[in-house]
């Protein structure tokens, strides 16, 4: 399953020249790919393609609409990140939406850009 998760992580990283990535929309990329039998098998694929894309630069981020920028999380260690994501997660009680929990960026692409 690995392999397939580093095809997503490519798409994901030609999506991110402009935009971060939602977690929303990892979500839906294991909805439509693995089809998982229910919410933990989803939660389950969800973290494996989050830790790919963390090891492959990704960073956890704050998303603001009303900066130039996102900000990364304080914390970028992956256990951490993943037990953050699992929590909050379970905070909301539902599957996450746009704007919820955490988007991710790569690392050193800060969408500051002057004119």
């Amino acid at each position: 399953m690995t392999n397939n998760f580093k095809s997503f992580v490519g798409d994901f990283r030609k999506s991110n020249v402009h935009d971060a990535i939602g977690l929303y929309e990892v979500i839906g990329c294991i909805q439509r790919n693995f089809k998982p039998h229910d919410t933990e098998q989803l939660k389950e694929l969800t973290f494996d393609l989050v830790k790919e894309m963390l090891a492959e630069g990704f960073l956890a981020v704050y998303l603001f609409h009303s900066g130039a920028h996102n900000v990364p999380w304080e914390n970028q260690d992956v256990e951490c990140i993943i037990n953050r994501i699992k929590i909050e997660w379970q905070t909301l009680s539902r599957i996450p939406n746009i704007g919820d929990i955490v988007y991710f960026d790569l690392s050193g692409s800060s969408k500051s850009h002057s004119g």
